[in-house]
């Protein structure tokens, strides 16, 4: 991570935050998280009353605008 990079700290250790969210990622359990997505579908293809079939959550930013024009 490079020293300029805005917003950069490091805890006492000296570590920076974006080593300690990877570090924390290994710990999630991605099988569990899979089974929450795949719950949340399911719960919302069965309240869709509409033509839709898909769930897109969008900040409104450059990302989100392109992901909801490709879908």
């Amino acid at each position: 991570m490079p020293n300029t990079r805005p917003g950069l700290r490091f805890d006492a250790a000296g570590v920076c935050a974006a080593c300690r969210w990877f570090e924390e990622k290994r710990e999630i359990d991605w099988a569990a998280r899979e089974q929450q997505l795949r719950d949340l579908v399911g719960w919302a293809l069965q309240e869709s009353y509409g033509p839709w079939g898909c769930i897109l959550g969008v900040s409104g930013g450059k990302d989100s605008t392109w992901q909801a024009c490709y879908l």
